[in-house]
C-alpha cells in the first residue's frame, strides 16, 4: 500500500493504493476521517501493478502530496473487558466483530487500519495503527456506537507516547 497525505485549507487529505489479489489497483482517497471515494483499475496485462501505483504516486507528489510511511502512524489501542462467562469461541467471535468494525471505520475514511489482536486475562486488546489520532478516537467511538454487535461491557482507547499512554476514550458501555 502507498499512502499519501495533504494538509490543504485546515483539512488533510488522504490518497491510497493497493493492488488486490487478482493483479487490479483500488484506489481511495478523500479527507481523513471521512468516508472516502473509492475506485479499481485493472492493470494491464504486461504492466506491473507496482509500476502503475508508483506512478500514480509520483504524479500526486507533484500535486503536492506526500508520502507516509507506516512507521510514522501513531498506534491507537482498542481495550475491551468481557466477563469470565464467555467461551474461547465467543471470545475470539467479538475479537473478530470488533477488528472487523476497526478495520471498516478507520480504513474507509483513510485513518489507518486494524493490525492485531491480544486476549488475556479477561481483556482484549487491538492495536491500531492511524494517520490522526483525534479522529481516530471520535471515529471508533462512534463506529462502536452503531454497531450493536459489540459486546464489550467497557472500553478503553489509548495511544502510545514517549512519556506512556494518553487515554483518549474511557467510557463505560453495558453489553
Amino acid at each position: 500500500m502507498i499512502r499519501m497525505t495533504k494538509k490543504v485549507n485546515g483539512k488533510l487529505l488522504f490518497w491510497e493504493v493497493w493492488q488486490e489479489f487478482n493483479k487490479d489497483i483500488t484506489i481511495q482517497h478523500g479527507t481523513v476521517g471521512a468516508i472516502g471515494e473509492v475506485e479499481s483499475r485493472r492493470v494491464k496485462l504486461f504492466q506491473k501493478a507496482e509500476k502503475v501505483m508508483e506512478g500514480l504516486a509520483q504524479e500526486k507528489e507533484q500535486a503536492g502530496f506526500q508520502y507516509l510511511p507506516e512507521d510514522e502512524l501513531f498506534q491507537v489501542v482498542v481495550q475491551c473487558k468481557f466477563d469470565g462467562s464467555k467461551n474461547r469461541e465467543e471470545i475470539l467471535e467479538m475479537k473478530d466483530e470488533m477488528e472487523y468494525i476497526l478495520n471498516e471505520a478507520l480504513g474507509s475514511t483513510g485513518n489507518g487500519a486494524c493490525y492485531e489482536g491480544s486476549i488475556e486475562n479477561g481483556r482484549m486488546s487491538i492495536m491500531n495503527y492511524v494517520v490522526d489520532v483525534e479522529i481516530a478516537g471520535r471515529t471508533i467511538k462512534e463506529a462502536f456506537m452503531k454497531n450493536d454487535q459489540f459486546t464489550g461491557e467497557w472500553t478503553t482507547f489509548y495511544f502510545n507516547t514517549e512519556e506512556g499512554q494518553e487515554v483518549l476514550l474511557d467510557k463505560g458501555r453495558k453489553a
